[in-house]
């Protein structure tokens, strides 16, 4: 068996700065689809039928960056249903507007041949990804490179991933071939592939009732289905009574921890790779170790007095300490971690070995509540604790409360379709989090649909907290009660949702939201590629996110403002100390080459929607070349006067609709934009392309 199942690769590059924000635009496309869902199409796949193109590797015939964030995974690994899925970010968003090519497609390599290629339209969304379904066990580079009416680009750097193949999982126990009940067999198919080391517990092309949770408590077991639509596992049970209490897992991955005795004796800095300990290092190089210091969920005042740093407008935020990966150095009380953290890893934060729930996963098969019509809650899929844990081409239906609860470290989803929520999944109750992650590192969904794009029966689609590096991509996230993306103010930080369809609808709160008005905000989020559609709100930021950058989305029929930021000032009595006064709303956002059509208002900012710490206005904020037409309010708004919001840098934006703001301070930056003032001195900030700092990290690494 091989426990390295491969997850995304380079997950780190994925979080790009936006260095020289005024080189970048809003779209060339005309809006011409208006009248649609824009939802054009699945994800390129090529299964090796007809010629290959063999790569030379001669100069570009067009001079420019070449496609970033190439990440490659692995969906199934059964031999007939094995594919790669190849996704990338679309090279136009870092083009300067002054007369550059536009890419007209992409061509994918495979260990030196191109195996596909992709055309992009005026809906480019979902024109960045690729399934390559004629790829062989083993490791494997990819490349891609962007298309234009002159000529190919340059190739972006390499992507390596190694493809797993079921003789490399372990043996094959059939669940048919054991006796009893339902749960009987598969029970004992599941307990002989842990004794076996792990292996492929498989399901017939037939519909499996459990009448109990289905316990995975080792490593490197793998249930598979005869396939997505032909092989069921249904709760043959009742679920909770409560949407918020207890939910018997359909299926339950257990892992196990060890817990090692020493603490973290001094804070490490977000960036920094190395921990200090109370005591020797009782780990070896090539160990795989989490430091977890989350304590649970607090209100915002309830921090101060537990001495725990929470300050948005520095981005230091001590609340959920949670950091996992492999040690590459121990001297004495001290180890090197192989990447740099993306939580502040606070003093006292406990050390944990993961013998167990190591290499499990789920393909080919569906797992659903009770029924249609069943008003219990369940959780289909209960992934705790797991490490390298994968999902793909499942189908999930009928759960009510969760589809998938997954944390640990490393978890892949791949083809996940989770569009009916149930009777009582949409039902005005908390706790609903269909799809939810967290505490988790290293995070990747792609090609995948969770809720219907004309049904609003689901609440809160995707939900992270305590989340440290993800990435989503290529994926539907339909209409919802609530919200599409749900980041929760779980402090979660290096989050990429990029090149996705967006339409919570006009029953939701937003399609995405970032932050939570009781537990406080959340950290550096990309937003980019993404395709918004009839939305409230399409990015709803409250408690003062921090570091956001919202990049190249094109947005349609945003019925209340496209984006809304509120933020924090001088706070109530008993919470923790906020920076200084001059830093009270500081943002670091940055908005740039996005498209906001048919939208009743664009861009507010500074609003007083935080209830922990409301403070009108916002500080250290770059909005430029953004096209942002308005029907009903103004396209740009600025909260709060000249004191409250500042170091404001906007340019190059078309606004139709109005500016709205108070009188410009000293240090605003109003240019060539078609409404608005024009006042100020260029002087870009020195956080600009520096905030998103992990691009850099894994370059210098």
């Amino acid at each position: 068996m091989r426990l390295g199942i491969p997850i995304v690769v380079g997950i780190g590059v994925v979080l790009l700065a936006v260095g020289g924000v005024v080189a970048l635009r809003a779209g060339d496309g005309d809006g011409d689809d208006a009248d649609s869902s824009g939802i054009d199409g699945a994800t390129t796949s090529v299964d090796g039928s007809g010629d290959r193109t063999t790569v030379d590797d001669g100069e570009p015939v067009v001079d420019g960056s070449a496609p970033q964030a190439v990440v490659a995974v692995q969906g199934p690994i059964e031999e007939t249903a094995r594919y790669v899925s190849v996704t990338w970010s679309h090279i136009d968003l870092e083009r300067p507007p002054d007369q550059p090519p536009r890419a007209v497609g992409y061509d994918v390599e495979r260990d030196g041949e191109i195996v596909g290629s992709t055309e992009v339209d005026d809906d480019p969304w979902d024109d960045m990804a690729l399934q390559d379904r004629d790829v062989s066990p083993g490791p494997h580079t990819y490349r891609v490179r962007a298309r234009f009416e002159a000529g190919p680009g340059p190739w972006s750097a390499p992507t390596e991933v190694d493809i797993v193949a079921t003789d490399d999982v372990g043996p094959v126990f059939t669940v048919d071939d054991y006796q009893g009940s339902d749960l009987d067999r598969a029970q004992q198919a599941v307990d002989d592939a842990e004794a076996a080391g792990g292996g492929v517990v498989l399901f017939g092309a037939d519909t499996y009732e459990l009448s109990d949770s289905l316990l995975i408590s080792g490593n490197g077991v793998l249930l598979r289905g005869a396939g997505q639509d032909e092989t069921v596992l249904r709760a043959g049970f009742t679920g909770g009574d409560e949407s918020c209490g207890p939910a018997t897992p359909l299926l339950w991955f257990r892992g196990g921890y060890e817990e090692l005795g020493v603490v973290v004796d001094e804070t490490a800095p977000r960036g920094d790779t190395t921990v200090r300990l109370d005591g020797p290092a009782p780990v070896d190089v090539g160990d795989f170790v989490e430091v977890d210091g989350v304590q649970g969920q607090f209100g915002i005042d309830e921090y101060g007095p537990m001495g725990i740093a929470q300050d948005p407008s520095t981005g230091r935020d001590e609340r959920y300490p949670f950091e996992a990966g492999v040690v590459t150095a121990v001297d004495g009380d001290t180890i090197t971690f192989d990447h740099p953290f993306s939580p502040f890893v606070t003093k006292g934060s406990k050390l944990y070995l993961h013998p167990t729930g190591r290499a499990n996963g789920i393909e080919l098969l569906t797992v659903e509540g009770a029924g249609p019509d069943d008003m219990s809650y369940h959780r289909l899929v209960d992934a705790s604790d797991q490490i390298d844990f994968r999902v793909a081409e499942v189908t999930a239906r009928w759960g009510n409360r969760n589809f998938i609860d997954a944390g640990g470290h490393g978890i892949t989803v791949v083809g996940l379709t989770a569009i009916e929520g149930g009777a009582a999944g949409y039902q005005p109750e908390p706790c609903k989090y269909k799809v939810g992650f967290g505490p988790a590192t290293n995070v990747t969904v792609v090609d995948s649909q969770i809720g219907s794009t004309d049904d609003d029966q689901n609440m809160s689609l995707m939900t992270m907290q305590f989340v440290y590096r993800a990435l989503v991509r290529n994926t539907v996230l339909g209409q919802s009660r609530t919200y599409g993306f749900n980041e929760h103010g779980g402090g979660s930080r290096d989050l990429v949702v990029e090149n996705n369809w967006i339409g919570a609808g006009p029953s939701g709160w937003s399609g995405i939201l970032l932050g939570n008005d009781t537990w406080g905000f959340g950290g550096e989020t990309a937003i980019r590629n993404n395709r918004f559609v009839d939305n409230v709100v399409d990015v709803l930021m409250v408690e003062n996110p921090y570091g956001v950058v919202i990049a190249g989305n094109r947005s349609r029929g945003c019925s209340q403002a496209c984006v809304t930021w509120s933020g924090w000032g001088d706070g109530q009595d008993g919470a923790s100390a906020i920076a200084e006064a001059e830093n009270f709303g500081s943002a670091r956002l940055t908005i740039v080459g996005n498209r906001f059509e048919e939208s009743a208002s664009g861009l507010d900012l500074g609003t007083d929607e935080s209830n922990g710490f409301p403070w009108v206005g916002i500080r250290d904020a770059v909005i430029a070349d953004n096209v942002v037409e308005s029907t009903d309010g103004a396209a740009l708004t600025v909260r709060g006067d000249a004191e409250a919001s500042g170091r404001l840098w906007v340019t190059g934006n078309r606004f139709d609709g109005g500016v709205e703001l108070a009188e410009p301070g000293s240090d605003w930056w109003f240019w060539n934009n078609t409404e608005g003032p024009a006042t100020g001195e260029q002087a870009w900030p020195e956080w600009l392309g520096l905030h998103q700092w992990w691009e850099a990290a894994e370059a210098e690494r």
